[in-house]
C-alpha cells in the first residue's frame, strides 16, 4: 500500500510537523524584536500553539542560534543604563521580561566588562533632574526614595546627594 502508515508514525509526523509551524512562526515574531525564551514561548502560546510545542519550537530556534538570550538580555541591560536605571531596576527588568538567571548573570557581566559606573550615573540622574532641588530633610528623603526606586544602592545614593550639597 503506498502512504500507508502506523498511528504512532503519523502521531510523530503530526507532532513534528507542528513543532516546525510553530518554529516558523517563533522566527517570525523575532523579527520584530529581540525576546526572551521565556517570552517567545508566551508568544506562541498566545498565538495558539501547544505549550509544549511552543516549547519545542523554540529550543530548535535557540539550537539554530536564531535565539541568544544572553547577548538579548545585554543588548536590553544597555538601553537601560541609557536610560541611567541602577543595578538594581536592571536585575528586575531583565527577570520581568523573562530573562534566565544566566542570562542576568551574563547581561550584569557585560555591562561590568564595559566598565559601567553606577555610581557615577546616579550623580549624572541626579545633574539632569534634580539639580535644582533644594535639599531640606524632607526634599533629601523624597530624592532617597527616588533615586532607590531607579534600583541605586544606598552608597550610590548618599555619594549623589553629597555631591549634589557640595555644589
Amino acid at each position: 500500500e503506498r502512504g500507508a502508515s502506523d498511528e504512532q508514525t503519523f502521531d510523530t509526523v503530526k507532532y513534528e510537523s507542528e513543532v516546525w509551524s510553530a518554529t516558523k512562526r517563533g522566527i517570525f515574531i523575532l523579527g520584530y524584536g529581540a525576546c526572551s525564551e521565556k517570552a517567545l514561548i508566551a508568544k506562541l502560546i498566545s498565538k495558539g500553539f501547544d505549550r509544549e510545542i511552543a516549547a519545542d519550537a523554540v529550543e530548535a530556534i535557540v539550537a539554530k542560534g536564531l535565539l541568544r538570550p544572553a547577548d538579548d538580555a545585554s543588548r536590553e541591560a544597555e538601553k537601560m543604563v541609557r536610560k541611567l536605571w541602577g543595578k538594581r531596576r536592571i536585575i528586575s527588568a531583565l527577570y520581568e521580561k523573562g530573562y534566565s538567571a544566566d542570562s542576568v548573570r551574563a547581561a550584569l557581566y557585560s555591562l561590568e566588562e564595559s566598565g559601567v559606573d553606577y555610581e557615577k550615573n546616579c550623580k549624572r540622574l541626579v545633574r539632569e533632574k534634580y539639580s535644582d532641588t533644594e535639599l531640606d530633610v524632607s526634599a533629601q528623603a523624597k530624592l532617597y526614595a527616588a533615586l532607590s526606586r531607579y534600583g541605586y544602592s544606598s552608597s550610590e545614593i548618599k555619594s549623589a546627594i553629597l555631591w549634589l550639597q557640595e555644589k
